[in-house]
């Protein structure tokens, strides 16, 4: 697309007019002002041993008093489930770790970590929690094990309910490490040189939480080693079976995949994740050499779940809009790093001093970290837009008030002339000519690590080798998106007045 500079007499200010007067009713929250907030030394959502005990007497008093009964079942409405939802019974070990962990404030606190990252400026009902999506993720994992212990012989299934609460639990906890604001997001703005640094923050948060392993050490008398066996789950422990590590993060399909590609799909009100669950679930087996596998007759789904997870990533996820918006809000972080390091920054609590300070994930302290929810980042955000700072300040306005900067394909007519129009109006392009990254993500790193196939012959094989879609997968980029480049649309107006 060429752009063709459209020029208007009329003068538009980009910033907010000048700076008001101080006024002696309103405190001056700079940060050397004195001004007290609460101090990041412990958290809500984390438990000790025996703050745990203290809730397990109150909720056993709670029970017998109101002769309420403790094996009765537990129905959860569900988005992606309208018709049925989820009903948890307590008799079955695997739902009962689900019932006790999901009241637990760790996982309790993803309710307060938005699922996607600026989906929601363009897919309105895009606006779901981490929350469901655990609780989602942990109740296929048991229907999922259910059924493969079903059809396995004696000695299998023995093996299989060994770590089926395990994988039970890991599969409900697996994204508790994730911080606002909106997950993926927040990972990118504040640690952006960290890989899956999620990953490593859950890990800190359930080998911290004694509450949370107490919960774990108590919910099964017959297996004392739960929470040794969450642990090596989440650390893909190599001594344990394939399939335990698999169902949850293993490439291609897993139960996390599974859920968000509904859960997602069903909330942005669009159809592309959508697949036939049931018929993949039921034709999910382990094999003899303890690795998670497909049955033959049950490629067909397994094919339209790749497709499901293509289409979302390039019509939800990698949306021009949505990038655009990741772009701002990483750069939003950006501009307040620079200026706390200058002392120039206005508002920051201590949690946010301390995340503007660190370099990665394991600078910040367990509590820190918890705190790092959605009301936390909100707070800062609407701050922000009252800070002296211009770019701050635009850029949390824009972001709070969804006025994203336009974007444009990155070809050289178009950068030159937008590097024109930014630098005649005096902007700094590091924040006003935004390059977004092209996006290329390719199916053979998934095909390599993806679930086996067993074959109605009894040979377990790759997918790729029994499925020519899948084997044209191998060879394709599954998502490949071009660069572009973004700038707010007051610059194509003559005469904007900028403030630097």
């Amino acid at each position: 697309m060429i752009i063709s500079l459209v020029v208007k007499s009329e003068c538009i200010c980009m910033f907010p007019g000048p700076e008001p007067e101080p006024r002696e009713d309103v405190v001056d929250e700079s940060i050397d002002s004195g001004v007290v907030y609460p101090d990041c030394s412990d958290s809500v959502f984390q438990l000790t041993e025996a703050q745990f005990a203290q809730r397990e007497l109150v909720r056993i008093a709670y029970l017998r008093e109101c002769g309420k009964d403790p094996s009765a079942e537990r129905f959860l409405r569900d988005a992606t489930v309208p018709d049925h939802g989820i009903r948890l019974d307590p008799r079955r070990i695997e739902d009962r770790v689900i019932i006790a962990l999901m009241d637990q404030p760790l996982i309790q606190r993803t309710r307060s970590i938005r699922q996607l990252g600026t989906a929601h400026l363009v897919f309105m009902d895009g606006n779901h929690v981490r929350f469901a999506h655990g609780v989602g993720s942990g109740a296929l994992a048991a229907q999922a094990i259910e059924i493969i212990a079903s059809r396995a012989n004696r000695m299998a299934e023995a093996e299989i309910r060994k770590y089926s609460p395990a994988v039970v639990a890991v599969s409900i906890s697996h994204d508790v490490g994730h911080v606002a604001t909106g997950s993926h997001l927040g990972e990118s703005m504040w640690f952006p040189n960290e890989k899956k640094a999620h990953e490593k923050i859950g890990r800190r948060f359930v080998g911290e939480d004694l509450g949370f392993q107490n919960c774990l050490r108590t919910l099964d008398s017959k297996n004392p080693h739960l929470l040794d066996h969450v642990l090596a789950i989440m650390d893909e422990d190599s001594s344990l079976p394939p399939w335990t590590w698999k169902m949850v993060s293993g490439g291609g399909w897993n139960i996390d995949r599974e859920d968000w590609t509904l859960r997602d799909s069903v909330h942005c009100g669009v159809n592309y994740g959508r697949h036939d669950r049931s018929i993949l679930l039921n034709n999910l087996v382990v094999t003899d050499e303890g690795d998670l596998a497909i049955r033959e007759r049950g490629l067909e789904v397994m094919e339209q779940f790749f497709e499901a997870r293509k289409h979302l990533y390039n019509s939800v996820y990698y949306h021009e809009v949505c990038r655009v918006a990741f772009e701002m809000f990483v750069k939003l972080a950006e501009r307040a790093r620079e200026l706390y390091a200058a002392k120039k920054l206005e508002t920051a609590d201590p949690r946010m001093q301390s995340v503007l300070s660190a370099t990665t994930s394991e600078d910040l302290s367990v509590p820190c970290l918890l705190g790092m929810t959605e009301s936390w980042f909100g707070y800062h955000l609407e701050a922000w837009t009252q800070s002296r700072d211009p770019i701050l300040s635009d850029y949390a306005t824009k972001l709070l008030t969804r006025k994203p900067f336009k974007h444009f394909d990155d070809t050289p007519e178009n950068r030159e002339r937008l590097t024109a129009i930014v630098s005649a109006a005096g902007l700094d392009p590091n924040y006003y000519l935004l390059e977004v990254e092209p996006v290329e993500h390719k199916h053979d790193k998934d095909l390599s690590s993806a679930l086996r196939v067993l074959a109605r012959d009894g040979k377990v094989g790759n997918l790729e080798d029994y499925s020519q879609v899948m084997h044209a997968f191998q060879g394709m980029q599954g998502v490949a998106l071009g660069a572009l480049l973004a700038v707010p649309e007051e610059v194509f107006v003559r005469g904007v007045s900028f403030q630097n």
